[in-house]
């Protein structure tokens, strides 16, 4: 099977489609005086997501009543467009977690498809894990955001999500895995917050059946996530700032360190394995490196950063281990970056809802992101139109303009058509 037919476009559709179209049997409305399958409701919005424009639906439309077809039946196989509210409606009322075999679907894809395994780093996966906001008001809220009060007496409202995503320091793709919600619920008095989202979460990604090395900030570096990622089958590299357990390394004699010079910087590596993580009575083992990068003209320290890992540390290795923790920052600025800055409007309301409408609109951002990397990853012509027209938000734009003004057959012919477009003069466009 070609590797098109594996990870392309339409394979990928259809790992959204083979989850969605089942809910039309489940669909509690009255058949008779249904206009709009829930499949095409979730896959309106998706292609809203898709095309990163809030507008897109309307152009739509205007095709299907001049044309009676569009790039949305095309493309997308939305055989009716619903309205805006009717969209809104169906995807407030979907809960969320409906849509996680999707994600689990693709990775397969790639695994089977022989992709996967360019992020291998010596057999295992990065996992990165971080938390972000996608929304935030004074005003705008439901039930289940998050509270924040403030010195002026006024409050602010938030959702907010924890998001796993499989990297490699190596490439510049990462690929967003099903996120857990931080989200209050009825009954409970406390709020949410990422370590209960993360104790949720690391249980999920065993549907992945991978096996992932777990990187996340200082806050997970405890007893109580370090035990249950073991207890699920993964491994960890996560930072610390313990003062107390840096200091017991740094007395140990066992402590080893290397010293890498590129340049005018000298790198410091310094490891130990097996050293107590805290001084609890039932306190686990864990390895310990870290890194310090010296000015060698003026002897000022330009970065320092330590962590803790269940994987044993060699000198061959030390430097490999701290390429793969420092990737951290790679879901923040390949991820939460490009969401927030970069045509996707992560942060824009499209629409918050009562229920899961918000949560919704960010999970089908999410998932047409990992669509787009994939794009990036496996598909020629996409990356020659990368290459060509530069920034995202320029390809996009270009994109989104010629499925507002032609109707195409596939998503292949569309990528075609913008990098090579025909050269058509005003002259010809005019009729006798």
């Amino acid at each position: 099977m070609s590797l098109k037919n594996l990870v392309g476009f339409q394979s990928l559709l259809n790992s959204v489609r083979e989850i969605i179209e089942p809910l039309n049997s489940q669909d509690l409305r009255d058949q008779t005086r249904i206009d709009y399958k829930i499949s095409d409701c979730v896959i309106s919005n998706f292609a809203m997501m898709f095309f990163q424009d809030a507008s897109m639906l309307q152009f739509q439309r205007k095709m299907e009543d001049e044309h009676q077809s569009s790039n949305l039946r095309n493309l997308f196989g939305v055989k009716k467009i619903p309205s805006d509210s009717t969209l809104r409606t169906m995807l407030d009322k979907i809960n969320p977690n409906t849509f996680a075999p999707i994600f689990s679907n693709i990775i397969s894809k790639l695994k089977t498809s022989g992709e996967l395994e360019k992020f291998s780093i010596n057999g295992k996966y990065l996992c990165l894990i971080d938390g972000s906001q996608y929304h935030c008001s004074g005003k705008v809220h439901c039930k289940h955001c998050l509270t924040k009060n403030h010195r002026n007496k006024t409050t602010s409202y938030s959702h907010q999500v924890l998001v796993p995503a499989i990297v490699n320091p190596k490439l510049k793709e990462v690929l967003p895995l099903m996120p857990e919600e931080i989200r209050n619920e009825d009954g409970k008095e406390k709020q949410d917050c990422e370590i209960n989202a993360a104790k949720r979460l690391i249980p999920k990604l065993k549907q992945y059946n991978l096996p992932f090395i777990l990187c996340g900030d200082a806050m997970f570096a405890n007893q109580n996530i370090i035990e249950l990622a073991q207890e699920n089958g993964f491994s960890y590299m996560l930072t610390t700032k313990s003062e107390t357990l840096i200091e017991r390394v740094e007395q140990s004699s066992s402590l080893r360190s290397k010293e890498v010079v590129v340049k005018n910087k000298k790198y410091l590596y310094e490891w130990l394995n097996e050293v107590s993580l805290n001084y609890n009575t039932k306190t686990i083992m864990v390895n310990y490196f870290s890194l310090k990068i010296i000015d060698i003209e003026t002897g000022e320290i330009t970065y320092k950063n330590s962590w803790v890992t269940d994987l044993k540390i060699e000198g061959e290795l030390v430097e490999t281990f701290v390429e793969a923790a420092r990737s951290r920052w790679k879901i923040e600025n390949e991820c939460f970056n490009i969401l927030k800055n970069n045509g996707y409007e992560m942060e824009h309301n499209y629409g918050h809802g009562e229920e899961y409408l918000a949560a919704n609109y960010f999970l089908l951002t999410l998932l047409s992101h990992l669509f787009h990397q994939i794009h990036q990853l496996v598909d020629e012509v996409y990356q020659k139109l990368r290459a060509k027209k530069g920034p995202l938000v320029v390809l996009w734009s270009d994109l989104k303009a010629a499925i507002k003004m032609i109707i195409f057959d596939s998503w292949d012919q569309l990528l075609n058509y913008v990098l090579n477009p025909p050269k058509i003069y005003a002259s010809q466009l005019m009729t006798s």
